[in-house]
């Protein structure tokens, strides 16, 4: 049961970095909306803030 649970975590852990290295490739520009001082469109940034509270419920 213990080795289970730990499986369980493991997995949880793992799907969280995939995802976004999955989101990553899902943005046109990556490299724009990381710039903090280059962002293109705040609308851009609430969308990907919105698809990312969807894909961690």
């Amino acid at each position: 049961m213990n080795e289970q649970k730990d499986t369980s975590e493991k997995d949880s852990r793992t799907q969280q970095p995939a995802e976004t290295s999955k989101k990553r490739v899902h943005t046109p520009e990556p490299p724009q909306i990381k710039d903090p001082s280059r962002h293109p469109s705040r609308q851009e940034e609430q969308a990907g803030e919105k698809k990312e509270r969807s894909g961690n419920h």
